[in-house]
């Protein structure tokens, strides 16, 4: 059975490179530096969840929710430092499945990420 892939999308290599050491030993993982790259990788790879930043350039993460949204109901966390409520708000009406805020516990990530993708695995198979 091959692994599920996860599309992680930000702008700083540093994050990129984090969340891939972080997540590869259970994932496939994706690279993308900014929102046009990830709708793009989105399209064509066909992730089983997306984790993105919001404030990035070319297409910041709230729109990148947006276009997704459009065509796919796949689990996507937001990654972020961006603390306003309002930012928050604006997230979860754009349906984003979770917003975890930058600085995070590499475990609780992975917690998160595993729950999201054992019940969409789920609601797959019944």
């Amino acid at each position: 059975m091959s692994k599920q892939s996860i599309l992680v999308v930000d702008d700083e290599q540093h994050v990129r490179e984090l969340l891939k050491r972080i997540l590869e030993e259970e994932y496939d993982v994706i690279l993308a530096n900014n929102g046009k790259e990830a709708l793009e990788k989105f399209k064509g790879e066909k992730p089983d969840l997306i984790i993105s930043d919001i404030r990035m350039p070319e297409i910041d993460g709230l729109q990148l929710l947006q276009d997704i949204r459009e065509e796919s109901n796949i689990p996507v966390i937001i990654l972020t430092g961006v603390n306003d409520p309002d930012t928050v708000i604006k997230a979860f009406s754009l349906e984003t499945d979770d917003y975890v805020r930058k600085p995070f516990s590499k475990r609780e990530l992975l917690l998160r990420v595993n729950n999201k993708l054992r019940r969409t695995s789920n609601e797959v198979s019944s």
